[in-house]
């Protein structure tokens, strides 16, 4: 599909804050590269799921996960958040934003990355039988996932929480009831083997708010950092100052990536500390930002980033 750029006005609005879904495993440093991207006044707000690193005992289900969720990001002041989900983060993201909508708080945007469509999703089912084939899940996919975990111990981590993660995934119901009003951006890497344009593409139904795909370079986690992922994330992280949306049109974008490091600042997670309600950690890219989820309590620096 030739690239067809989102159209971008001269004057635009404030930024949007980010509030980001972790895949699988993963405790948020993945999104590293975006916190640092993201334009002066916007915030990166990472998701610590209940049950991740020091928190107590997650939610048994997916309709769980998804109502604590949904009441953290209600609880959160200000004007309305930008929700992006990475992978398993996609799909938790996606029935978030329904709920949401559903209960009257407005969702700026949808972006999901690196997941299939509702109606087109293969669940995991095989891959969460048990942890050995969580690891050969996870292996299966690619460098970019257990490849990035710093040693064994936390592979063995990252491993478990996938399984958990994944089993409540085999739970997901599909497409919600509604379409979303808010636009929606779906991105895959265009080496990620668990993804398709097609299936991508088909995130277009869940929507009557303006939709966007693009297969960018990369794999499954790392087309997060590549630059192209980054600008366009930027174009919906900025709105025009008339407040519409500029993600209209179906893109599709394949080249090469050139993907710089990042420095990640020093400072504290902020979590929530009830069962049911998740905690999301502050990450503004300035000397007093406070860590991904990663680098807090019960997790340290460099921890699993998987799926």
């Amino acid at each position: 599909m030739a690239d067809e750029a989102p159209v971008v006005q001269e004057a635009h609005g404030a930024p949007r804050d980010v509030v980001a879904f972790p895949g699988a495993g993963a405790f948020g440093s993945e999104f590293r590269a975006l916190r640092d991207a993201l334009p002066p006044g916007a915030r990166l707000l990472a998701l610590q799921y209940p049950g991740r690193a020091a928190a107590p005992p997650g939610p048994t289900s997916f309709e769980a996960l998804v109502a604590a969720c949904a009441a953290r990001i209600r609880a959160l002041p200000g004007p309305p958040r930008v929700l992006l989900g990475h992978s398993f983060g996609a799909f938790l993201a996606y029935a978030t934003a329904a709920a949401l909508q559903a209960t009257g708080t407005e969702v700026a945007a949808l972006v999901v990355v690196g997941a299939d469509a509702p109606d087109r999703v293969r669940l995991p089912v095989e891959a969460a039988r048990s942890r050995e084939a969580t690891r050969a899940y996870l292996e299966g996919i690619g460098e970019d996932v257990l490849g990035q975990v710093p040693d064994e111990e936390w592979r063995a981590i990252a491993v478990d929480t996938a399984w958990w993660d994944l089993a409540l995934l085999t739970a997901f119901p599909g497409p919600a009831g509604v379409r979303l009003r808010c636009p929606v951006l779906a991105v895959r890497g265009n080496e990620d083997p668990i993804t398709a344009d097609d299936r991508i593409a088909a995130w277009a139904a869940t929507t009557t708010g303006g939709f966007a795909s693009a297969a960018l370079p990369g794999g499954h986690t790392d087309v997060l950092a590549s630059p192209e992922f980054l600008a366009r994330v930027g174009t919906v992280v900025t709105p025009p100052a008339n407040g519409t949306t500029a993600t209209a049109g179906t893109t599709a974008t394949v080249g090469t990536a050139d993907t710089a490091g990042t420095t990640v600042t020093a400072g504290t997670t902020v979590t929530t500390g009830t069962a049911d309600t998740t905690g999301t950690a502050d990450t503004t890219g300035t000397a007093d930002t406070p860590r991904l989820p990663d680098e807090g309590a019960g997790s340290p620096a460099g921890g699993p980033a998987p799926r």
